[in-house]
């Protein structure tokens, strides 16, 4: 898809975008969706990432 050139546009792909890692965190097994990243990474699990683009979207 090209860039979104408006707000509706932008919201629209962002929901889009959103479903999609839903959908893909959903087909992981419950095991690797709690399981902990590898040192050095910013983040420590799923739910540090999640928890991340939540506050980002906040801003």
């Amino acid at each position: 898809m090209a860039r979104p050139k408006s707000k509706p546009e932008l919201l629209q792909l962002s929901q889009e975008n959103f479903n999609k890692l839903n959908t893909y965190i959903d087909s992981l097994s419950s095991n690797v969706q709690k399981a902990k990243f590898p040192k050095g990474t910013l983040n420590r699990n799923i739910r540090d990432v999640l928890a991340h683009l939540y506050h980002w979207h906040l801003m």
